[in-house]
């Protein structure tokens, strides 16, 4: 199905990782003029890795607000984990972990091999989240280039590198506060697990740029998550930016009007996707 808006036009519902999976895809792709391709961004949505959709106020708008300025947007549903009853109040019956990694990665390969239709450039592709999407984000883009984590689901000829990634509210150690919400009860508490499930431990030379934003006030994710991963970045020699949204707790949004960050966003993207 396809929607016409005033600036971009709206894909909707599109079978990303195969008719048997329920997960889809939502593509905002910019009025093109000429024959130049759009630089494109694969959007993960937040929800604690058990809730959430790509049909969120918040994703639309930011994939709006950036198709308007010529960016296509690939927003996605992804495998989500599921409690036994009240969230957080009791047993993680289905974990979401490794399977969201991998359809994010899927998301990136689909781009990459469906890139003519789409009229996006397959060399240009970036990767944003925010909260457990930006942890997902992360993720994907820390292991672009590991053909161990390249191996499930649709298109595995593509490559699943990104050309930098864009992380709000992230979470980049899974320790023991956040290994129950994202693992399998019975791995949760396995120190090799966490390890492999947290972006932390995937930073190495040649990893693609980072733009970060975080709450200083932040109640959920503690700051200090962003200012040891950001550090580590900066050890290895990545190009980083952290950028501390004062007075800001965990739910803030990059459009707010009292704190418009998606200026940074935008000249990032246009840096690190048409001036490199």
């Amino acid at each position: 199905m396809k929607q016409m808006r005033a600036e971009f036009s709206v894909r909707t519902d599109i079978p990303y990782l195969g008719e048997k999976r329920s997960e889809r895809m939502d593509a905002y792709l910019p009025s093109q003029s000429g024959e130049k391709s759009a630089p494109a961004v694969v959007l993960v949505h937040g929800g604690e890795w058990t809730d959430g959709s790509r049909k969120g106020e918040r994703e639309v708008d930011f994939a709006e607000a950036l198709a308007r300025s010529g960016f296509a947007v690939f927003s996605i549903d992804y495998a989500l984990g599921a409690w036994s009853g009240p969230p957080f109040k009791s047993r993680l019956v289905r974990s979401a972990w490794p399977q969201c990694i991998y359809d994010c990665k899927s998301a990136i390969r689909y781009v990459r091999h469906n890139a003519a239709d789409f009229g996006v450039n397959p060399m240009r592709i970036a990767v944003a989240g925010g909260s457990a999407g930006g942890h997902i984000a992360m993720m994907t883009a820390l292991t672009g280039q590991r053909l161990a984590w390249n191996q499930v689901g649709p298109f595995t000829g593509e490559s699943s590198a990104v050309d930098c990634v864009v992380v709000s509210r992230g979470i980049f150690n899974v320790d023991n506060q956040f290994s129950k919400w994202l693992i399998d009860e019975s791995d949760a508490n396995d120190p090799l697990v966490q390890k492999a499930a947290s972006p932390l431990s995937h930073i190495e030379r040649g990893a693609p740029p980072v733009l970060a934003f975080h709450g200083s006030k932040d109640g959920v994710v503690d700051i200090g998550q962003a200012q040891t991963f950001t550090e580590r970045l900066a050890r290895f020699g990545i190009e980083h930016r952290l950028v501390v949204v004062e007075e800001k707790g965990h739910d803030f949004r990059l459009d707010e009007e009292s704190c418009n960050l998606m200026f940074i966003v935008e000249t990032f993207l246009r840096w690190n996707l048409l001036c490199r």
